[in-house]
């Protein structure tokens, strides 16, 4: 089990993967963390996907609203699309959340959720795969979003 020590939160992760914790916690205003900012806790694995997971200061919107503001600053930092290919509603620790796919060049899967006016994200990507969907990819983060615990 890893216990981030900058945004409190905790999850398990799949065997063989590592961690690289923030250094510094992200402001909520410059640009969406990548999955090698140290803003971000960084998680990799054997294979060609990483991981990443950070929160925001705290927030006002509902979940809808967070999740189309952090597709649209995704969408100007990185080539992905403005709109997910698949949005699934999930829930993270008890709370309810947001499974959103795209293809950006690679995979990108994003969760969120709010707890307490504070939004955590978790990121998964795989640059090996040019698509919005790999099932395989798929169930390590919906593992990782099992596991979570918010604080």
């Amino acid at each position: 089990m890893y216990t981030s020590g900058l945004y409190g939160y905790s999850l398990t992760l799949p065997a063989g993967w590592q961690v690289v914790p923030a250094s510094t916690r992200w402001d909520g205003i410059s640009d969406p963390p990548g999955h090698d900012e140290p803003t971000v806790d960084q998680m990799s694995g054997p294979e060609s996907a990483v991981a990443w997971a950070f929160s925001t200061p705290p927030i006002t919107r509902d979940l809808r609203a967070h999740a189309s503001e952090r597709i649209a600053a995704d969408a100007k930092a990185h080539p992905c699309p403005k709109t997910p290919a698949t949005t699934d509603k999930i829930t993270i620790d008890g709370q309810p959340g947001l499974l959103m796919s795209r293809d950006c060049g690679i995979l990108v899967l994003t969760a969120l959720t709010i707890r307490h006016g504070t939004g955590f994200l978790f990121y998964l990507q795989d640059s090996a795969i040019h698509s919005a969907s790999y099932p395989p990819d798929e169930a390590i983060l919906t593992a990782m979003l099992a596991s979570v615990h918010l604080p």
